[in-house]
C-alpha cells in the first residue's frame, strides 16, 4: 500500500518535472520519440515502482496542500452542489492509502489535480 502523502507528492513531482500538466505524451515528429511523457504516465510508472520516484519533501508538502484543497469539496457535497469530477477529487482526497495495483486508474485522475 502507498500512503496518500506519497501518491499526492508524486502527482506534484510529475507537474514539477513536466513544468505543467500534459494529458497525453508529446511526440517529436522527426524522431518519432516521446519528447514529454504525460503526467499520468509518470505517476503510474513511479507509483508502480517501474522507475525510481523523484518525489522530494517539497513535493510531499505541496501534495498535502493540494489534498487539503480538495478535501474542502466536502462542503460542496453537503450542499448538493458537487459535480462528478469534484466527487472523484474529494474521494481521492479522503483516501489515506492507495493500492498500486487496484488503484491504477485513480492515479490518472490524481495526476491532473495539482494542475
Amino acid at each position: 500500500m502507498l500512503t496518500a502523502d506519497l501518491a499526492w507528492g508524486t502527482a506534484v513531482a510529475a507537474q514539477r518535472i513536466n513544468r505543467g500538466y500534459f494529458k497525453s505524451d508529446v511526440w517529436d515528429t522527426e524522431t518519432q520519440q516521446v519528447e514529454t511523457r504525460s503526467n499520468k504516465s509518470l505517476v503510474k510508472l513511479w507509483l508502480a515502482g517501474k522507475e525510481p520516484n523523484p518525489v522530494t519533501e517539497d513535493d510531499i508538502e505541496q501534495g498535502r496542500e493540494v489534498r487539503r484543497h480538495f478535501t474542502g469539496y466536502l462542503f460542496l457535497q453537503l450542499a448538493g452542489k458537487i459535480n462528478d469530477f469534484q466527487k472523484n477529487a474529494l474521494s481521492l482526497a479522503q483516501a489515506e492509502e492507495f493500492d498500486p495495483i487496484k488503484d491504477g486508474y485513480k492515479f490518472g485522475i490524481l495526476s491532473c489535480l495539482p494542475y
